[in-house]
């Protein structure tokens, strides 16, 4: 729909309204990722010591999972988001949709393990304690942002095998080091 409406091909619609904005110079969504960045890219893997064939998946639905990127990067995204919702107006977007995506606005029904979205985030908490969070998984890889906006804390994890075991060790010891205790 962005494309249709903008004329502009997705990898460079994205890279002008949200990765250059954030400051994320080493992410796009080109797609296939071009043969000079290949070998930035890393190997995923579905069970230790074996690579996803390829090296990685190249998925058709760029949106969902087209983008390549770095922790540093996705940082800079968490933290562009955290500036404007604590009010602080950038480049990257307005103080008031920051608090719209960062707000609960669709419940979602047990099993599920998140309760609540946002736009394009699972929110949690309230005040000082609002949490945000998206993860993803790809053939081969594993990625999660956890940001809290008001108190300035937050990780990234990105790894290219799919162990969650290893992912929730990682955010429960983030966790434990600063105090955070979730919903």
């Amino acid at each position: 729909m962005a494309t249709d409406a903008t004329h502009e091909a997705f990898p460079a619609l994205m890279k002008r309204l949200v990765l250059a904005p954030a400051g994320m110079a080493r992410s796009t969504y080109e797609n296939p990722l071009p043969e000079a960045r290949r070998r930035e890219a890393a190997t995923g893997h579905e069970k230790t010591d074996t690579p996803v064939p390829g090296r990685f998946h190249v998925y058709p639905e760029m949106a969902a999972a087209g983008l390549w990127t770095t922790a540093s990067d996705l940082a800079r995204w968490s933290l562009a988001l955290s500036n404007a919702y604590n009010g602080r107006a950038d480049m990257f977007i307005s103080p008031a949709m920051a608090k719209q995506m960062v707000s609960k606005i669709v419940k979602t029904p047990p099993p599920d393990s998140v309760t609540w979205w946002g736009l394009g985030v699972s929110v949690a908490g309230d005040g000082p304690q609002i949490h945000f969070s998206h993860g993803g998984r790809d053939e081969g890889f594993v990625a999660s942002v956890d940001m809290w906006p008001v108190r300035g804390q937050g990780l990234v994890v990105l790894t290219n095998g799919v162990s969650g075991a290893l992912l929730a060790e990682i955010q429960n010891a983030f966790r434990d080091a600063y105090g955070i205790h979730t919903p």
